[in-house]
């Protein structure tokens, strides 16, 4: 009930000044997005509340200047719930992205939405045990964002977790977004 992806801030890294929340609620493109992918991969609406955030995870901003003016930052919103019933594999998590002129100004974070979730390499068949670890049905997990800028320019997204390594996508320096149209995610 007090938002998320609290923010900090400090001129001699000791002393700290709360400033508050950058994000209240599940942003409405998730559920949208969420539903999205569903409806493509022949299952029904997601159950999930989306009218309380409260069994939703928020994990990992990771926040850079893009240049003078303009600041990105990259989050993961982890959707409660599982792909079809309780024996299949667990929902999506969401990496998305707001953007700022000044990152103090908790209220200039405009949500720029969706940017990339999780990719699985066993097609449409997600009935894997929430509990079988070795063959999790996501390939590449949407957390953990690292936002980078490479000295020639380019724009890259790394993130993923455990679940079978690290990934990483280039982004269109202008939009924050990939610069590649990508496939399903599903395989």
């Amino acid at each position: 009930g007090h938002g998320h992806f609290f923010c900090r801030r400090s001129k001699d890294l000791v002393n700290w000044e709360f400033m508050g929340a950058t994000m209240n609620k599940v942003p409405s493109w998730v559920q949208t997005k969420l539903n999205e992918i569903r409806t493509a991969m022949g299952l029904g609406a997601s159950t999930a509340n989306f009218s309380s955030d409260d069994n939703f995870g928020f994990w990992a901003p990771c926040v850079r200047k893009v240049k003078t003016g303009l600041y990105r930052m990259y989050y993961c919103i982890v959707v409660p719930g599982y792909i079809n019933g309780s024996s299949s594999w667990s929902e999506r998590a969401f990496i998305g992205m707001m953007e700022n002129s000044d990152p103090s100004n908790l209220s200039g974070w405009v949500d720029k939405g969706y940017v990339i979730t999780n990719c699985s390499d066993h097609g449409l068949n997600y009935n894997v045990k929430p509990t079988d670890w070795a063959n999790c049905y996501f390939k590449y997990n949407a957390i953990d964002p690292s936002y980078i800028i490479t000295p020639s320019g380019e724009h890259w997204l790394i993130y993923g977790s455990w679940h079978s390594g690290i990934a990483a996508v280039q982004l269109n320096a202008d939009t924050g977004k990939p610069l590649k149209t990508l496939g399903n995610p599903w395989g």
